[in-house]
């Protein structure tokens, strides 16, 4: 099969026509007067050119100019020749496990010691080679987002030797079941599937036709369970709070924190029973407030360090401006004790809150900026306020709800009815969170037009019952302020146990440009698109640094660290080793072999055309 690389460069051959038009309109030469012509033979014999066409003459001039003429157009267009061959074509499946990072034996003299990936890829390399030189091998690395990271369909020793190139996964505990898929179809002309793991494959489910080599063997582990950087009980620093856990005999534990540039700031000796756990807090220095500080767990045995280190950035800080424009009296008083209470508030007065608490009167007035307004009072308009005992209908999916009971409560001074009117006279309708009979207690105003929502209604006259005496009221107003504090713009969180969501509010701006956001590894080249809604779940599927960006090049809406928490990879006492062969063996699969000969050949030729046509022409 003849196919070219480069279709365009053909039109190089047009250089062939040009030749011919040379030959056939030679260049004419001035006249030049002689005393005899018998001495001119030769001369006299040649066309004298010009505008008019000669006749053709097969000079070797003429043969050797359309030859390189024809070898060099050619050689513009990549000719390549190529047979349908079988070759064997493996598609493995590589464990992509945090796991496969542990070393296989101790490290000794400094010297990094072989993790079982390592060996996982020995084995591949083996198996690779046992089928043949001509061996094709696709490589696909499991996860919750299966992708294929060798080939697909490269000669065997280019895929190894890139993906020794390629840091180790550290992915949490998964199943291999979307790999396996993955490959069988990608196997399904005649190609064997292979599985490196470093679990004991006897205890694996897997696929009619899948072999499976595990490479694992037990080892000694210290894990970081748990970390988080908090505000001191006094607010006036930052302290760490850790939970760590030993599996197999790992010697004593220190933890220590270093700064960004590297400098360990803080260490504390961990006093661990073997093989079991601890919780800790450390205090960290004042001068690393509000910077990025890396927590690493230290052992004498820890074959894995992925779960031994973690980079904590500073958490967002998130305010939310309140204002309360409630007259003087008992509702107001109630409000201002329960947001008082709350973390991260700041007062404020006016059209710059990002809530605020109004009279139910106020609800309808302009609100050109965005923020959220809750109406507190008795509904008007409906039958006569009074007082509810239960039973009381709540909506516990509802974060407005969250951890409320109203057990013994008695609501005073809802009002009834299931909507509200306005100056105008319209009716918005109630979208309760929490009702009695036919009065709405909270709920949500529907906006007419369609949009989101951002007027709530409080049903209620504290001064009236027992609910602004009950636990449940400081939680009403905290679930209404940390509501509004989840839809400001940026990031809820930046540092998440792996598998951890993450949420990214949008503004209006940024909602409304085109494209998709990405969200970019920082680490390696891994990126996944996100959508654009005006509430993005971001949940990074591997561990370290990924950061949010508006389009591939855009600028960076959110940072993330990712570390891993997963006791299940943390074990690793259970691993094992084996073989798992299926019966029968697989066909190879049909590619083409190209030959190696025709650029060659063409330039060989086009050069030996150039220097014969010089000869043949060279003045005598």
């Amino acid at each position: 099969m003849i196919s070219f690389a480069n279709p365009w460069g053909l039109l190089g051959l047009l250089a062939v026509p040009a030749v011919l038009w040379l030959h056939l309109y030679r260049v004419r030469f001035p006249p030049l007067a002689v005393g005899g012509l018998f001495l001119w033979d030769d001369a006299i014999r040649r066309p004298a050119g010009g505008r008019t066409r000669d006749r053709l003459r097969p000079t070797a001039s003429l043969w050797l100019e359309l030859l390189a003429a024809l070898a060099l157009g050619l050689l513009l267009g990549g000719p390549r020749v190529s047979w349908e061959t079988t070759a064997p074509h493996l598609v493995a499946v590589l464990d992509g496990s945090a796991s496969m990072a542990a070393t296989t034996v101790p490290a000794v003299g400094g010297q990094p010691a072989p993790t079982f990936r390592d060996a996982a890829l020995d084995r591949l390399a083996g198996r690779a080679g046992d089928l043949g030189s001509r061996t094709l091998l696709t490589v696909i690395e499991t996860g919750d987002r299966p992708r294929v990271v060798g080939g697909p369909r490269r000669p065997w020793r280019d895929v190894l030797a890139n993906l020794r190139d390629r840091p180790a996964p550290a992915r949490p505990r998964h199943e291999f079941t979307p790999a396996l898929d993955l490959a069988a179809r990608l196997a399904a002309d005649g190609g064997s599937v292979l599985l490196l793991t470093d679990r004991d494959p006897v205890l694996l489910d897997l696929p009619e036709g899948v072999a499976a080599e595990a490479v694992g063997a037990p080892r000694a582990n210290a894990a970081l369970l748990a970390v988080h950087r908090q505000p001191t009980a006094d607010g006036a620093g930052e302290e760490l709070f850790l939970r760590t856990r030993s599996y197999g005999a790992t010697g004593p534990l220190t933890v220590s924190v270093f700064d960004a540039a590297g400098n360990e700031r803080a260490a504390r000796p961990l006093d661990a029973p073997p093989g079991g756990g601890v919780t800790a807090m450390l205090p960290l220095p004042a001068d690393l407030r509000g910077q990025a500080v890396t927590v690493r767990l230290n052992a004498e045995e820890d074959a894995l360090a992925a779960d031994s280190l973690a980079t904590l950035l500073p958490e967002p800080r998130r305010p939310v401006r309140v204002a309360v424009a409630l007259p003087p009296g008992p509702t107001r008083t109630a409000v201002e004790r329960a947001v008082d209470a709350l973390p991260d508030v700041v007062w404020t007065e006016g059209d710059a809150a990002d809530l605020r608490f109004v009279p139910v009167e106020a609800l309808f007035e302009p609100n050109d900026d965005g923020h959220w307004t809750v109406g507190v009072g008795s509904l008007p308009g409906g039958d006569a306020a009074g007082a509810v005992a239960g039973p009381f209908l709540i909506d516990q999916a509802d974060p407005l709800a969250a951890g409320v009971s109203l057990a013994g409560t008695v609501w005073g001074g809802a009002g009834g009815g299931t909507s509200v009117t306005g100056p105008d006279g319209a009716a918005s309708p109630l979208s309760p969170v929490i009702s009695a009979g036919d009065r709405v207690l909270l709920g949500r105003v529907v906006r007419r037009d369609g949009g989101q929502d951002r007027s709530f209604l409080l049903n209620v006259d504290p001064a009236r019952g027992t609910l602004a005496r009950t636990p449940d009221w400081p939680i009403l107003i905290s679930n209404l302020v940390e509501a509004r504090r989840a839809a400001l713009p940026g990031p809820d969180r930046a540092n998440l146990r792996i598998g951890e969501p993450a949420r990214l509010t949008l503004t209006a701006t940024q909602r409304a440009a085109t494209g998709p956001l990405v969200l970019q590894s920082l680490e390696d080249d891994e990126r996944i698109d996100l959508p654009r809604e005006a509430t993005v779940t971001v949940a990074p599927p591997a561990i370290g640094l990924w950061a949010v960006q508006d389009g591939a090049d855009g600028p960076e809406l959110g940072r993330f660290s990712v570390w891993l928490a997963d006791a299940r990879e943390a074990d690793l006492t259970g691993l094992g080793a084996g073989t798992v062969e299926p019966e029968g063996d697989a066909a190879g699969t049909t590619v083409d072999d190209p030959a190696p000969w025709p650029i060659a050949l063409l330039a060989l030729a086009a050069l030996g055309a150039v220097v014969g046509d010089w000869w043949v022409t060279r003045p005598v």
